[in-house]
């Protein structure tokens, strides 16, 4: 498989081994996500004296941390005026829009880990209502995230199979 498609229909020959790949994606966004907490933590460390004082400063420390996601999400992405457009790329030359950069990437990977754990149990209550280990499960995944499934029986002689399910909603 190739790292890092947007976009990829992959065949899996059952709901365990869709279950395994989302364990794996789920690993590797998570490990990277404390990844870049760890090197988020120890920039605003050896940056606090330098830029203790500055407002930009402040509103990144990680006392604000939750305060910062919800500002980033209401002005939108790189909008401070350390970033600058050129040809559809946003550039920065300073600390702040480095450590800004990270907060941005950590808080995408939160999103993506939540969304693959979504998926996780979507699978997870499929195989609670017993759907048939003799089918061929192919799968739209975008981002990285199971989107949509398209199951087919795997006997060649099988033309068509029923999927008798009741869902409900608990709130």
């Amino acid at each position: 498989m190739a790292k890092n498609l947007v976009i990829e229909i992959r065949d899996f020959f059952s709901l365990r081994e869709i279950i395994g790949d989302l364990d794996e994606r789920i690993a590797q966004y998570t490990s990277m996500g404390e990844e870049y907490s760890r090197e988020l933590g120890s920039y605003l460390r050896r940056s606090e004296e330098r830029y203790g004082k500055e407002d930009w400063f402040e509103s990144l420390s990680m006392n604000n941390l939750k305060d910062e996601k919800k500002s980033m999400k209401n002005r939108g992405k790189a909008s401070s005026s350390c970033w600058i457009s050129y040809k559809g790329l946003t550039l920065s030359s300073t600390e702040q829009g480095e450590m800004e950069m990270l907060f941005e990437a950590i808080e995408a990977l939160e999103k993506k880990v939540d969304k693959l754990i979504e998926a996780k149990k979507a699978v997870e209550e499929l195989m609670n209502v017993g759907l048939s280990e003799n089918l061929m499960y192919r799968v739209y995944i975008r981002d990285g995230v199971p989107e949509k499934m398209v199951l087919r029986p795997r006997e060649k002689g099988a033309e068509r199979f029923t999927l008798n399910m009741v869902f409900s909603k608990i709130s």
